[in-house]
């Protein structure tokens, strides 16, 4: 007889220690890092460790898997019309995946 796969697990990402950790001492990590070293950290950095909070918070945006394997996250407000260009298979239309992202 066959297996089942097992029963879909919601991801709490919110409630991880990594999430915990990033969420209550990044800001202050931050202005240590403004303060003590010469340079601050590179925008994107700081950019990337922001956006792990919202990363899984599907109240912010979603996940797209895309067609070259690659992963983005989009935030809420993202252009409609390019959206469903990206889901629906019957246009052929080209897309800009530049104004997924308000």
């Amino acid at each position: 007889m066959a297996r089942l796969a097992p029963a879909y697990a919601l991801r709490r990402p919110t409630e991880t220690a990594l999430y915990a950790l990033v969420r209550d001492h990044l800001e202050t990590f931050l202005a240590h890092a403004r303060e003590t070293y010469d340079a601050p950290l590179p925008r994107y950095v700081q950019n990337e460790l922001r956006g792990y909070l919202l990363c899984g918070v599907f109240a912010h945006g979603l996940n797209l898997l895309l067609a070259d394997g690659s992963v983005s996250f989009t935030k809420k407000g993202f252009d409609e019309t390019t959206m469903r260009a990206m889901i629906t298979r019957a246009g052929g239309e080209q897309i800009d995946i530049s104004k997924l992202d308000p």
